[in-house]
């Protein structure tokens, strides 16, 4: 995601965000509010967490070409997507 983008999205919209440290689970969150660092604040459900995100760390939708994101293909070589897209908990 750009940061252009992340300004657009509004509080209560749904987006995916990578850990900070590898590999790099994604996880599905809400976008509770937007930071003045330019960062967004994620309320991530049934994980009773509010993180703080970069665009770089961001996806509207999961990813169907890792190859497009670094993140994305860390966690591609360890299976952290591929077990996202079939439900699996990412520490499964």
């Amino acid at each position: 995601m750009t940061d252009e983008e992340l300004r657009t999205i509004e509080p209560g919209v749904g987006v995916f965000w990578h850990e900070p440290n590898p590999p790099y689970h994604l996880w599905f969150g809400v976008v509770v509010s937007h930071e003045p660092t330019g960062e967004v604040s994620i309320s991530i459900p049934g994980r009773g967490r509010l993180v703080r995100a970069r665009s770089d760390r961001l996806h509207r939708e999961v990813p169907t070409d890792a190859v497009a994101c670094p993140l994305c293909q860390a966690g591609r070589t360890t299976g952290a997507v591929d077990r996202h897209r079939s439900g699996q908990s990412p520490t499964e």
